[in-house]
């Protein structure tokens, strides 16, 4: 059985986290990759995902995106921002 590389970054990234948001994001990140996998026959990288992180990261600070993204990885920054959106939209 191959490594699940993007997992394991994955685990990483949360463990020891209990945040609600941060496991969200992961929960739509493998949603994503196996939707790609599967459907379009695309994988979505460990690179793939830091980079949407980055890109995330500096939306969230009000940055505007100076790196060109690829069409994976915009789409999963649309997928988190868009979650992040509906979130704040469903608490007020």
């Amino acid at each position: 059985m191959a490594r699940d590389e993007l997992k394991e970054f994955l685990v990483r990234l949360g463990t020891g986290a209990n945040n609600p948001v941060l496991k969200s994001l992961m929960q739509i990140t493998l949603k994503y990759r196996d939707e790609l996998k599967w459907e379009q026959g695309e994988t979505l990288t460990v690179h793939d995902v830091r980079v949407a992180v980055d890109a995330f990261l500096a939306a969230l600070e009000g940055n505007e995106q100076e790196r060109t993204l690829t069409a994976n990885q915009s789409t999963l920054l649309r997928k988190w921002i868009d979650s992040v959106t509906e979130d704040g939209e469903q608490s007020k």
